[in-house]
């Protein structure tokens, strides 16, 4: 693993669209028509995003992100795709990595560009 500012870079970790840090944000998950859960966006690319939540969710599942109210972002339908276990002291938290789907490509652009950090 190589070290570029504070981000941690994994060199088989390849995707076809810069993933970029992302202003921290809670996020509400809708999964099947349940009642929501909870989650925190991590980062956000042109093609995806990457969150965490608490509840387990299978890979190739459809799942909701809704934002918060105020954030001027409407709700993004992403396809999950990737699901690692993360260990934390009192709870497992999963990590999700998930794409934006085809029907959503109008919005997914309003999330890169509003949600991603500024480097400045």
């Amino acid at each position: 693993m190589k070290v570029q500012g504070a981000l941690a870079v994994i060199p088989d970790d390849r995707r076809e669209a810069l993933r970029q840090a992302s202003v921290l944000i809670d996020l509400e998950i809708e999964y099947d028509g349940a009642a929501m859960d909870h989650g925190v966006l991590m980062d956000v690319s042109r093609t995806g995003v990457r969150f965490r939540s608490i509840r387990k969710y299978g890979n190739n599942r459809l799942v909701l992100l809704h934002p918060p109210v105020n954030s001027g972002l409407n709700t993004a339908q992403v396809n999950i795709v990737r699901v690692r276990d993360l260990e934390q002291p009192d709870c497992i938290v999963y990590e999700y990595g998930a794409r934006f789907m085809e029907d959503t490509s109008i919005h997914r652009h309003a999330w890169f560009l509003t949600l991603r950090q500024s480097e400045g």
